[in-house]
């Protein structure tokens, strides 16, 4: 088992990685640093080594693309990020390591930004959709059960106007007890009583 393929990371930042050990170590380590140098010489130096694999993709999506770009669309990224590095570049050249460190961000900052949006935007939209569609239900839904109630509740004034009528004197405990067995009700009497209106008197 010296050689391996393994997930690190969870949720988004999830990745596959390759670990060697015992006698794959060498041969891997000879490999990589074959790699590195030949980036390191055809990027020239550190960050252009690092950067060469996303900037040739950005190239690659200039060039088979057609201006002008739609704006976040991943030839618009590719520009933006190409225009960063040829200035982070030059500050390199020039010595400005504090110009080059601010353009060398913006590129990370659009090359990350790019990936984001062209692997997860998607799901995060449809994500995104069905949550607003399950609030906007649940907004409905206690609407709804709102509406449901003053509809009661008013079927309760309904039948204790009546009865106020016929016994005006009739405290509103009393009346909501008679509401509550004339229409079967569940509800405790207080709850009802509270809910009554007597004509013509404030609640």
């Amino acid at each position: 088992m010296a050689k391996q393929h393994k997930t690190i990371g969870t949720g988004i930042t999830a990745r596959e990685v390759v670990t060697y050990d015992r006698e794959d170590m060498p041969a891997a380590f000879a490999e990589f640093a074959s790699q590195w140098n030949a980036n390191w010489k055809e990027g020239g130096g550190n960050y252009g080594a690092v950067s060469l694999n996303i900037i040739k993709k950005c190239h690659r999506f200039v060039a088979n693309s057609v201006r002008p770009y739609e704006t976040d669309s991943p030839a618009d990224f590719a520009e933006r990020i190409l225009r960063y590095h040829r200035i982070a570049q030059a500050a390199i050249k020039r010595g400005d390591a504090d110009t080059a460190a601010r353009f060398t961000f913006e590129v990370g900052l659009l090359a990350a930004q790019a990936i984001m949006k062209q692997v997860w935007e998607r799901h995060a939209l449809r994500g995104k959709k069905n949550l607003e569609a399950v609030q906007s239900g649940s907004r409905k839904s206690n609407q709804q059960r709102q509406q449901d109630r003053r509809n009661e509740h008013q079927r309760w004034n309904a039948k204790a106007a009546p009865i106020w009528k016929r016994s005006p004197n009739l405290s509103k405990p009393r009346v909501a007890a008679l509401v509550k067995c004339q229409l079967g009700l569940s509800e405790k009497t207080d709850t009802i009583a509270r809910r009554l209106k007597k004509p013509g008197m404030a609640r």
